[in-house]
């Protein structure tokens, strides 16, 4: 806590003011409420009972270990309240078990987070974060659907969380997602709130404290892959600042963040380079190549985390010294990422407004199609156990009627099944002698018992 008010004063003092007001990016419209809720009037869906589809389908897991995706995917968009969140939850974790989540149907993904969205915001965050043991991953359209949800009810800590994933995912193509992200990363960054509630541990005074011991499993050699690894919060935002800088179109703004996401990062040696390259090009440029209060926040940072190592706090702080004020624009650097969006929005809601509308059409033709091919596979497993039924009692059938025929074969043959489980039950026999038995209890024996 204390960390974040150190460091983001230069920037709250600037333009906090100025963000007082909510910021609203997209319409109303861009929700496609109408298109999301024509699925509700399949016949598919009018005819489900989710209570006891859900017992069938936790019934089939149990048995077989196996869950459809179709199945998961009716079972998911049919819900229009908060009355099986857990069940959803649960369904969706045991379902990335099985050998079928890489099928998981596109519709999947949207029920389940628009569902979590309207009950339960802060467990949807988590699940879309737990990628190995959920497997929910919304696309384009969901990720600036969730931030604009989140910015407009000021919630800017889920925002960055979803502004973030994308890194996880290493993919910022996305022009009107990656503004959002952007925006909505570096709205964070301006608050005093944690990346993780902090929960406390309540201890009785009155409790004696027990000695536990528990059992500690092969330690084998700690491996950080700096990446999906990440869990601290200025590393995570950090290394999204550096991603997204290099899709960036303005010089100033480009190279803003990435000298930010650098420091966040604690990337100390690729900060160096980075200022080295930025002082490089003040000399040769006459526009402005950085922002002064992004270079301000940056020096905070620098300043709080290299506090104990004064010779790379000399170097970078003589390298920030050099890049000149005149070369740095003295605009908001917040201010100007928020008319970015403002201008992404702009050119780019209406189509995907439009082309997320006939993907919810499309979709729901195509639930009608796996359902119908899961029926007719469904169909087909079960003539080909009828099939399998009939063969077997045929050939009982066959052995009646030609008993006296192949008496001598048949009885041979009932020789050595009734050989086999004499053997077997005297393995047995000899196995529960073995459980059961008692040794003698030894005494001593005298010299005059000799």
């Amino acid at each position: 806590m204390s960390y974040f008010r150190i460091i983001v004063n230069p920037l709250l003092n600037r333009s906090i003011v100025r963000l007082a007001s909510k910021r609203y990016f997209l319409s109303n419209a861009f929700e496609c409420k109408d298109a999301w809720s024509n699925r509700l009037n399949q016949p598919i869906f009018k005819k489900v009972n989710v209570e006891s589809m859900y017992y069938e389908l936790d019934s089939q897991y149990k048995k077989s270990k196996v869950l459809v995706p179709i199945d998961v995917d009716i079972f998911i968009n049919s819900q229009i309240d908060d009355t099986f969140l857990i069940e959803v939850e649960e369904l969706a974790y045991r379902f990335r078990l099985t050998g079928f989540a890489h099928n998981t149907l596109p519709s999947t993904h949207h029920g389940f987070i628009r569902l979590f969205f309207n009950y339960k915001k802060d467990d949807l965050v988590r699940i879309l974060h737990d990628r190995l043991n959920y497997g929910i991953f919304p696309d384009e359209y969901l990720l600036c659907y969730l931030i604009d949800k989140f910015l407009k009810a000021e919630d800017y800590r889920n925002a960055a969380k979803v502004g973030t994933l994308q890194m996880f995912q290493e993919d910022y193509s996305h022009t009107l997602n990656r503004n959002l992200s952007l925006y909505a990363i570096h709205r964070y960054l301006l608050t005093e709130v944690p990346w993780e509630d902090i929960v406390e541990e309540k201890k009785d005074d009155d409790e004696e404290e027990e000695e536990v011991k528990v059992r500690v499993g092969y330690v084998r050699n700690p491996y950080f892959d700096d990446h999906f690894d990440l869990e601290d919060a200025q590393h995570i935002c950090g290394k999204s600042l550096v991603m997204i800088s290099n899709h960036l179109d303005s010089i100033a703004m480009k190279n803003s963040y990435k000298v930010l996401g650098l420091a966040l990062y604690n990337k100390w040696e690729k900060l160096i380079d980075e200022l080295n390259r930025v002082i490089d090009l003040q000399k040769n440029s006459e526009d402005c190549i950085l922002y002064k209060d992004a270079l301000d926040f940056a020096s905070k940072i620098i300043a709080e985390k290299l506090k104990d190592d004064g010779p790379l706090l000399d170097k970078l702080t003589n390298l920030i010294s050099q890049i000149k004020e005149e070369k740095c624009s003295k605009n908001s650097l917040l201010s100007d990422v928020e008319n970015l969006t403002k201008e992404s929005v702009n050119v780019h809601e209406a189509d995907i407004i439009n082309s997320q509308n006939k993907l919810y059409e499309e979709w729901d033709d195509f639930r009608e199609n796996e359902l119908k091919t899961h029926l007719a596979e469904l169909q087909r497993k079960n003539r080909l156990a009828e099939i399998a039924r009939k063969k077997v009692e045929l050939e009982h059938k066959e052995q009646l009627l030609h008993f006296f025929d192949n008496e001598l074969e048949i009885n041979r043959v009932c020789e050595k099944k009734e050989d086999i489980l004499r053997k077997r039950a005297k393995h047995q026999s000899i196995d529960e002698k073995e459980k059961e038995y008692i040794p003698p209890e030894i005494k001593k024996r005298g010299v005059d018992q000799d």
